[in-house]
């Protein structure tokens, strides 16, 4: 006979188990909640960055009466860092977007599909049985695994198969993922901005009066004609 302080106990465990699962899944799901507003951070960064580079290097010629070419040159090399950075921050700004656009997919619409699934499979064995046939009915998981990445390029299916490989040993495995993925955006978009004010304070530093030695050619003539 078993024991039913065993089963209890055992209840009581799954039942611990799966409030901590939903507990860490919400703390996860609260940090790539704000995975867009880094992205738009980052999308304003990029967009200054783009046009502080046009106007560099269209204004180069003049900019070197006043900063040395080398101080220019480490400003755009900054400028293309932070450029660099908030690239990769948009591409990881998609992966959180694209993996969490699908895990909210399978939440909304799995249950109903399982429960109508569940009511479909008692009617199957409730009319088996009164024809005293046994029926034996089961998702076949590994086929919906295979349909999946065969509408998935070959460089995506290697992931998306260890993907599910460690999501069956971590149940939080997928959320996980993204949150790493966010913390990984946030830092690059930090490292956007501070490229940013390292070419600021470049250029800052490095700013020097315009000589009389190195008036251009068209103040030198607007001063003749003045004279």
């Amino acid at each position: 006979m078993i024991d039913p302080k065993t089963n209890l106990d055992c209840w009581a465990q799954i039942n611990s188990r799966n409030a901590e699962y939903e507990i860490t899944k919400k703390m996860l799901i609260g940090i790539y909640l704000n995975s867009p507003n880094i992205d738009k951070f980052s999308l304003w960064l990029l967009a200054g960055v783009g046009a502080t580079v046009a106007l560099i290097i269209s204004n180069s010629d003049r900019m070197s009466l006043i900063i040395p070419a080398h101080i220019i040159s480490y400003t755009l090399f900054a400028l293309a860092l932070s450029m660099l950075f908030g690239v990769i921050s948009k591409y990881l700004s998609l992966v959180v977007k694209n993996m969490s656009g699908t895990i909210s997919c399978i939440e909304l619409f799995l249950p109903s599909i399982l429960d109508n699934y569940s009511k479909e499979v008692e009617e199957i064995k409730k009319t088996g049985n009164s024809y005293g046939i046994e029926i034996k009915t089961e998702i076949n998981f590994h086929l919906i695994l295979e349909q999946f990445k065969d509408g998935l390029p070959f460089w995506i299916k290697i992931f998306v198969s260890k993907g599910f490989e460690k999501g069956q040993k971590d149940p939080l495995y997928s959320h996980k993922k993204i949150a790493r993925s966010t913390c990984f955006q946030s830092l690059l978009a930090g490292l956007q901005a501070l490229m940013i004010i390292i070419s600021i304070f470049l250029i800052s530093y490095s700013l020097h009066p315009l000589k009389s030695n190195q008036i251009t050619p068209t103040n030198a003539t607007s001063q003749a004609e003045c004279n």
